[in-house]
């Protein structure tokens, strides 16, 4: 029996020589059988840092923030998940990536987690300050002579704040001081005397002028009627089909102007206002502007007049038993001339 043990110690102690051997050759330390290590596992969250931690917005404002987790000794650990929540959506909403969109005035929390850990950002959302109030309205030009081509008959408005900055977007409201002078549509000048008024830009309460003064004439004459008919008259009339079908009238009623003559005897002026309606609805409004010369038959006193401002535009005008002026002539695409009358004043 004492043999036996001795060449049983003999036999392990080779086996434990020939496993040296073999991690030796093999370059790994020898491990025992059974006392093996696990692999680590990956490092837990410890903290998640929202940054910044206050954010500031203004209605409808976006902002992008960033929420890290850390391990304990404050590694970033930048292949974890991170999940975002508000305390109301309805001030603050949040995406899943942390851009954040303002929608109305208060203040919201918002939750960065990440393995259970959580990281917080307060989030403050404030109304937009009111814009600049108009300080001053700047009419130019600020004086003019209406004595050149009435398509230059314009006045424009500048709207500034305190500091002289233009302020845009601002409603402006035209008037004039004498409408048998003038009238004015959005400093658009449209004549009907002779004379000086004062047109008035005004805007938030603050408001600038213009002196405009209309050059004297010899004879202004108001537009009484077209074809014979009181204003507001018809001028034309046409149809036509859409594109389902229907069968829709157009009609244009002629509703003001006037008719200028100068002092020099050789020059006129002329505007008359369109109103175009379809199926009786009204659906725009022309302002027909000319410009030219013309001259007197003094055995018949009827003229013929030449456009300086549209080509080949040339009508005729006589006299009218109440001593008004009767002139025939095109306007726009009409097929046929058209007969105004403009009364003595």
């Amino acid at each position: 029996m004492r043999t036996n043990r001795i060449e049983s110690k003999r036999g392990a102690v080779q086996l434990a020589a020939l496993l040296l051997f073999a991690a030796a050759c093999s370059g790994n330390e020898p491990t025992a059988p059974g006392n093996g290590n696990p692999p680590p596992g990956p490092t837990p969250v410890a903290v998640v840092v929202v940054a910044p931690e206050v954010i500031s917005l203004q209605l409808h404002e976006t902002r992008q923030i960033s929420a890290t987790p850390q391990s304990a000794d404050r590694i970033p650990l930048t292949d974890r998940a991170v999940t975002w929540t508000t305390s109301d959506s309805s001030v603050a909403f949040v995406t899943p990536h942390g851009t954040v969109l303002a929608q109305k005035v208060g203040t919201v929390t918002l939750t960065a987690t990440s393995e259970g850990k959580q990281g917080h950002a307060r989030v403050e959302v404030s109304a937009p300050p009111p814009p600049p109030a108009v300080a001053s309205v700047r009419v130019t030009p600020g004086e003019v002579t209406l004595s050149e081509d009435p398509a230059t008959w314009v006045l424009s408005a500048r709207t500034l704040d305190e500091e002289g900055r233009e302020l845009t977007g601002r409603d402006v409201a035209w008037s004039s001081s004498d409408t048998t002078v003038l009238k004015v549509y959005d400093g658009q000048l449209v004549v009907r005397g002779t004379g000086t008024a004062f047109v008035t830009a005004v805007s938030e309460g603050k408001q600038g002028r213009a002196k405009v003064t209309v050059p004297e004439w010899q004879k202004t004459r108001a537009l009484q009627g077209a074809a014979g008919q009181p204003l507001p008259a018809l001028i034309g009339t046409s149809t036509y089909v859409d594109d389902e079908g229907i069968a829709r009238t157009v009609r244009r009623v002629v509703t003001e102007g006037a008719i200028r003559f100068s002092v020099l005897g050789d020059r006129y002026e002329q505007r008359l206002t369109v109103r175009t309606y379809q199926d009786g609805v009204w659906v725009g409004t022309e302002r027909f502007s000319d410009r030219g010369t013309y001259t007197y038959n003094w055995l018949d006193g009827t003229f013929a007049f030449t456009s300086t401002r549209l080509a080949d535009h040339r009508f005729t005008g006589a006299p009218t038993h109440d001593g008004g002026i009767a002139v025939t002539q095109w306007i726009g695409e009409e097929d046929a001339p058209t007969t105004f009358v403009f009364g003595k004043m």
